[in-house]
């Protein structure tokens, strides 16, 4: 299974056309949820990316991991080529039994520590709109959590909040 996966985008370009900017809520909607089972069906895996509003950060999630019995993940504040290489590399462990999705302190990412925590499904389900209407239930989420460049994390004492992200969860 090549794990190579191609992002799933969500932001309007410019250079789009007068008609394509015209479709209906309900015909983005099928886009995107066309593009998502197509990306499941190929790769196992789809990553959706949200742009920045301005107010909140950019993040990203997988849609994937719920067939394989785990939850789904989740990241603020990192450029799509980080998440979609970090999701992809852990979809790829996973699948090939080398890891177990795992809550609390990782450290084997981009040489940085990450703490991955339950995310509480009533914050989750904000955000994961996309991959709750591909499975039609619910899903569970755990949320991947980035240190500052101190390496301490939202919870931490010393902790440098330049770098926003929202808590979907907390530490065990």
């Amino acid at each position: 299974m090549s794990c190579l996966v191609h992002a799933l985008k969500i932001r309007v370009h410019t250079q789009k056309t007068r008609e394509q900017l015209m479709k209906s809520p309900q015909e983005i909607a099928a886009a995107i949820q066309a593009n998502i089972k197509a990306n499941v069906d190929e790769h196992g895996l789809s990553i959706v990316h949200v742009m920045s509003d301005g107010e909140n950060p950019s993040f990203a999630y997988t849609v994937g991991f719920t067939a394989l019995g785990h939850p789904e993940l989740i990241v603020f504040g990192l450029p799509p080529k980080y998440s979609q290489g970090m999701f992809n590399q852990y979809f790829k462990e996973t699948t090939e039994g080398t890891r177990v999705p795992e809550v609390g302190l990782l450290t084997k990412v981009f040489n940085l520590p990450i703490y991955v925590v339950d995310a509480k499904p009533e914050l989750s389900s904000e955000y994961t709109i996309q991959a709750e209407a591909f499975y039609k239930k619910p899903i569970k989420c755990r949320q991947v959590v980035l240190c500052d460049r101190n390496g301490k994390f939202a919870w931490d004492e010393d902790f440098d909040n330049h770098f926003t992200q929202p808590l979907l969860g907390a530490p065990n």
